[in-house]
């Protein structure tokens, strides 16, 4: 398979962000979550960690957040995903 095959085979594939004809109004709230993380000993504050999750803008955000606390002295790692600039990229 090439690239530009595999390419155009994951550009036919169902793009779920825009195929949501009437989303959801739910409320949905966080309580459950929580209450999950404290049974397992809330195992996200043995790690400081900033994470980004979202639709859009993800990349952008991430990298100023970096930025700055890099900056300020702070030692830091970025790691996005799927993929930055190419398919290649990808996870």
């Amino acid at each position: 398979v090439s690239y530009y095959s595999a390419i155009k085979k994951i550009m036919s594939l169902t793009d779920f962000e825009r195929s949501i004809k009437n989303p959801s109004n739910r409320d949905f709230k966080l309580d459950r979550m929580h209450y999950l993380l404290q049974q397992l000993g809330n195992p996200q504050a043995l790690v400081p960690a900033i994470h980004i999750a979202g639709t859009k803008g993800k990349g952008s955000t991430a990298s100023m957040i970096e930025s700055i606390l890099s900056q300020s002295g702070f030692t830091t790692g970025l790691f996005t995903s799927p993929h930055l600039n190419k398919f290649t990229e990808r996870i």
